[in-house]
């Protein structure tokens, strides 16, 4: 029996770039953006090695884009319900 194993493929020139918090954005434009990682994160057949591996690229991106690093996990959370 074959077992499939899938992960979340990003181009090389991916940057963690979204709407910054600090920035003068609606906050559903940047929430739209947390939404779509975590829900991209939640909808594909991932084993957990690489739900954990993509959990931790969301945190980064999130992180490096000013969110409180506290909230993080909360957003994701609430999106996974």
């Amino acid at each position: 029996m074959t077992i499939l194993s899938f992960s979340v493929y990003r181009k090389l020139t991916t940057t963690d770039t979204i709407i910054p918090k600090d920035l003068c954005h609606p906050i559903e434009h940047k929430q739209a953006a947390i939404r779509y990682l975590v829900n991209r994160m939640n909808n594909y057949h991932l084993d957990k090695a690489a739900k954990e591996q993509e959990h931790g690229k969301i945190r980064q991106i999130l992180g490096n884009n000013k969110y409180n690093p506290s909230q993080i996990d909360d957003k994701i959370d609430k999106q996974t319900e």
